[in-house]
């Protein structure tokens, strides 16, 4: 008959098995049994940090965009024609709008950086607490298919209003 392996469950960087005895009605030795403990509770700050930050990019995806809807709608309801004022009025707004796509974009830039950087933290700590690695898939899942994540999408999404903005300024300034 074989006989049970009774040792440390824990798993070290380099993939060996710890060779302590496991600790009675655990399946790690006391130091990992700490480790673990203390693991668990980084692992469960820096998920919710990631969630956060996640959170405040669609909190401010959603502000910029509601900025530029109501922007645009001004733009386009303003008359170029009727005088000089109202043409400078005009023109305003376009340049208005093209600062605030630009700084979107550079604001969504950012939150997508620390979104990324938060995401491998995670994925860090869940190779120690998590012996199925389900985060570490799902995230290696989503980074061989960028165009599957939302985030990755929406980020650009500031470069067609800049486009926009441009056009409608350039044809402000050119055909009116």
């Amino acid at each position: 008959m074989k006989k049970k392996n009774n040792y440390c469950r824990y798993l070290r960087d380099d993939g060996s098995q710890c060779v302590n005895s496991q600790v009675q009605g655990s399946q790690f030795c006391e130091l990992h049994g700490q480790y673990l403990i203390a693991d668990l509770e980084v692992y469960k700050a820096i998920t919710e940090h990631y969630r956060q930050d996640i959170r405040e990019f669609w909190s401010r995806s959603n502000f910029y965009l509601l900025v530029q809807a109501g922007l645009l709608s001004v733009f386009v309801t303003q008359s170029p024609q009727s005088s000089g004022y109202g043409r400078a009025v005009t023109l305003a707004l376009g340049f208005l709008g093209l600062t605030i796509a630009i700084a979107w974009f550079l604001v969504s830039r950012g939150s997508v950086v620390w979104i990324r950087r938060w995401r491998e933290h995670t994925m860090e700590i869940d190779k120690i607490v998590d012996r199925h690695r389900l985060y570490t898939k799902a995230e290696t899942f989503a980074s061989s298919n960028p165009l599957l994540s939302s985030s990755n999408i929406t980020q650009f999404l500031p470069l067609f209003f800049c486009v926009g903005w441009i056009v409608l300024i350039v044809f402000l300034l050119f055909f009116f």
